[in-house]
């Protein structure tokens, strides 16, 4: 008898479906998508965390906006952290069975505010 465990799928995107977590996995993996561009904003405009703080509000909401493990973020809050930073925010509708034919043929997208491949393949502007 082995102890080996079995899990079916050939990826974690499978995995995580049949263990009925994929949602929340992809919702957790976009918010901590918005943190990094948020940090990678604040550093290349030099902003400190007590001005993102003052901008956003206060400062229990920039913390908030900034900790991966807080859920329920609002685009409220997400659109005043983009302006907070000098960014716009636009949140991106995306038809799965597209993304899933690009991505087993091109890999995941990156988002880039010079090139958005999947953007230009399929004419959503960015």
């Amino acid at each position: 008898m082995s102890n080996k465990i079995r899990i079916g799928g050939s990826s974690l995107d499978s995995l995580f479906a049949e263990l009925g977590e994929l949602e929340e996995m992809n919702a957790r993996l976009s918010k901590r998508i918005f943190i990094d561009q948020l940090r990678a904003a604040m550093k290349r405009h030099g902003i400190t965390m007590s001005t993102f703080a003052r901008r956003v509000g206060n400062k229990a909401s920039a913390y908030r906006i900034l900790d991966a493990d807080v859920r329920g973020l609002t685009l409220d809050s997400m659109t005043r952290a983009a302006a907070a930073v000098g960014m716009g925010f636009q949140p991106l509708l995306t038809e799965k069975r597209k993304m899933e034919i690009y991505e087993r043929k091109y890999g995941k997208p990156v988002a880039s505010p010079k090139r958005d491949v999947y953007a230009r393949k399929y004419g959503k502007a960015s």
